[in-house]
């Protein structure tokens, strides 16, 4: 009985085959005969960058003195927001020491309006990522989104800036963090 279907097969693919090679014997005259014509000049199109670095940066102050920085990209589909504000190790003291990495790392944990967990459905729905992180001289919290849901990303990054909640759970564990990660670097052989 296996014999049968594969007979079957050999036949279908014999006259497939028998269709076919006439048709590529057609057509290897006329590929070789195309080699050695010269194709005519394909007139240039004048580039356009994907990125222009030339794009204007608009420069507002707000009346409660938030400064913004503009710059508008329209061949990216992605929008991204940045908060910079001014922290980092070179305005803390001695007893400071690294707590505004603390701070930047619980600071997108919940806001006074959204909990926890609220705050992260609502990033999920608008297909938002957001990340947070302390230099030197500047903490900075980054915000990205498709074009379509801008404006709901900028409501919550605005409500992240300007209402944080520091739940005693998101303080606790950015701390603990820390000191594992500065207890590794001292521990370590190669640091």
């Amino acid at each position: 009985m296996l014999e049968i279907p594969n007979l079957i097969r050999a036949k279908r693919l014999s006259r497939s085959l028998a269709v076919l090679i006439p048709l590529l014997c057609a057509l290897v005259p006329t590929i070789s005969a195309a080699q050695g014509r010269e194709t005519p000049p394909i007139p240039e199109r004048p580039r356009v960058p994907l990125f222009d670095p030339g794009q204007p940066v608009q420069r507002k102050v707000l009346k409660n003195g938030v400064h913004l920085l503009v710059q508008e990209q329209r061949t990216s589909e992605r929008v991204a927001g940045v908060v910079g504000l001014k922290m980092g190790t070179r305005y803390e003291s001695e007893d400071e020491s690294g707590l505004s990495q603390i701070v930047m790392r619980a600071i997108t944990s919940a806001t006074t309006h959204r909990s926890a967990p609220d705050l992260q459905l609502e990033l999920i729905a608008a297909g938002a990522t957001i990340e947070s992180g302390a230099g030197a001289d500047m903490g900075q919290i980054v915000i990205q989104t498709t074009r379509e849901r801008a404006s709901k990303v900028a409501d919550l990054l605005s409500d992240i800036a300007l209402n944080p909640a520091f739940p005693y759970t998101a303080f606790e564990s950015a701390r603990t963090f820390y000191l594992g990660k500065a207890s590794d670097e001292i521990a370590s052989p190669l640091s």
